[in-house]
């Protein structure tokens, strides 16, 4: 997805179900030539979670973009509803299902990030796309496969059957 000098940002893997799919992605960062202030100051403005409508947002900022032009962005705008009245969300919604992992040294540091994507994008060329202007990544993107989706979710199975 973003690899530079400075960090690395990939897509790990998808984890599709018949509703909707799970985005895993990983990333690191060097610490390169910065003081040991500098790359404090740089990890906490980077890592420091930001309220969804805050000015100057520096962390991890995601999206997926739907070939018929929709656009969803995890935990910026609140998921659209139908009529309002009885709250059915239409979708779609990116929703950050946190991360782990995160860990490092003077030198580097390393983590993940986790979303749940609804509905499952079947069909046409759906992008995820990610910025983090606290690491210096510029707006990246890399296309879904969403070809393979439709077989993984017709093979998903229920856990319960009703």
């Amino acid at each position: 997805m973003h690899s530079s000098n400075r960090m690395a940002l990939a897509l790990k893997s998808v984890d599709v179900y018949s509703t909707g799919c799970v985005l895993d992605l990983v990333w690191t960062v060097r610490r390169g030539d910065q003081t040991a202030g500098e790359w404090r100051e740089a990890m906490d403005k980077a890592l420091t979670p930001r309220g969804p409508f805050q000015q100057g947002l520096d962390g991890l900022l995601v999206g997926v973009g739907y070939p018929n032009g929709r656009k969803v962005f995890a935990g910026l705008v609140e998921p659209s509803l139908g009529d309002g009245m009885d709250g059915d969300v239409t979708g779609p919604v990116l929703t950050p299902l946190g991360g782990g992992g995160s860990g490092g040294n003077d030198e580097f540091l390393q983590g993940t990030s986790r979303y749940w994507l609804w509905p499952l994008p079947l069909d046409g060329e759906t992008v995820l796309v990610a910025r983090w202007d606290g690491l210096g990544m510029p707006e990246s993107s890399v296309p879904l496969p969403v070809e393979l989706f439709a077989d993984a979710a017709r093979a998903a199975r229920k856990f319960w059957v009703e």
